[in-house]
């Protein structure tokens, strides 16, 4: 293989990742679908709000998700689906002490003040879309990068190195390409952040 084509290769390797990355192309294959699964919810709202109730409508809304969102498209079981919002639940109210977490749920749910039931289940809306684009980021270097052989690797973190050079802190760019390639997948989600920041 020769160096100009090499040089191609590499490019488009990193064009790839990096359009797959892009923040307006996830939120049209994540975001944008997975918001629109999120509005077609339906449930009673006006009726008051009890335990029984507060389980139903979680589990009835993570079923929902499960079987019409965005790469999941998985039939849950009533069971299922409530012990799979329980567990959600938990993870979204992590600041709380682990044996008041889904009292601390329950409350939320019962606040009229608030917007009740829906900021709960907001919280684990989007705490499942976080968890999707997090799978997304991680099969795009699985595909696209950490598969790839250690040179070609190298080779990334050279053209990396010189197209994103103004990005770069001093103690990297003296760092020898070589020695980025167990990092490359962090550079490369932090060019995609500030190259999103700055103005077009």
């Amino acid at each position: 293989m020769t160096n100009s084509t090499n040089s191609c290769e590499v490019s488009a390797i990193i064009d790839e990742i990096f359009e797959l990355l892009d923040a307006d192309y996830i939120h049209k294959i994540i975001d944008g679908p997975f918001e629109e699964t999120v509005e077609s919810f339906e449930f009673d709202s006006k009726a008051p709000m009890t335990f029984q109730k507060f389980f139903k409508i979680t589990g009835d809304f993570i079923a929902h998700i499960y079987r019409f969102g965005p790469g999941v498209r998985k039939i849950l079981s009533e069971t299922q689906a409530r012990s799979e919002a329980l567990s959600i639940i938990e993870k979204c109210y992590y600041h709380c002490s682990d044996d008041i977490r889904f009292d601390a749920a329950y409350l939320d749910a019962t606040d009229n003040e608030t917007t009740g039931i829906e900021y709960v289940l907001e919280q684990m809306a989007n705490y499942i879309k976080e968890k999707a684009r997090e799978r997304h980021i991680k099969w795009v270097f699985a595909t696209r990068l950490t598969c790839l052989d250690w040179k070609i690797q190298c080779s990334i973190a050279r053209t990396l190195m010189h197209q994103e050079k103004q990005y770069i802190p001093p103690d990297l760019l003296a760092c020898h390409p070589d020695q980025l390639t167990h990092c490359l997948d962090d550079l490369m989600k932090s060019f995609i952040e500030i190259n999103t920041k700055v103005p077009k």
